[in-house]
């Protein structure tokens, strides 16, 4: 009876070791994907710095400039808006007013009525 549960267990061992080779085989191989698929991004990500380096130096001009563009932004719209009151027959060409909100509480809506 003795040795029929030795060779039971053995063949136990044997089979978990199996298994555990067989699982082992599976995880590696999944690792080996993902370490292509790293390895992959990394060369893209260095195509990526090597195409943007030119653009680097020019990109203080780049937001300097688009400061300037957007710091001038409300006032192209306010000269809009009193062109297009103006067309329109809204707004006396001689006002000092915008027909606009501007936050400053100087809001003239149709015809500078505030």
């Amino acid at each position: 009876m003795s040795t029929l549960l030795v060779a039971f267990s053995l063949i136990d061992v044997i089979l978990l070791v199996g298994v555990l080779l067989i699982y082992l085989n599976w995880v590696a191989g999944l690792l080996q994907k993902i370490d292509d698929g790293l390895a992959t991004t990394v060369d893209m990500v260095v195509q990526i710095v090597g195409h943007a380096e030119p653009i680097v130096p020019g990109l203080q001009q780049i937001n300097r400039t688009l400061g300037i563009i957007s710091g001038a932004l409300p006032l192209l719209y306010r000269l809009a808006e009193r062109i297009e009151g103006v067309a329109a027959g809204r707004i006396a060409t001689g006002s000092n007013t915008a027909g606009t909100m501007s936050g400053t509480g100087n809001y003239t809506g149709v015809a500078g009525i505030k």
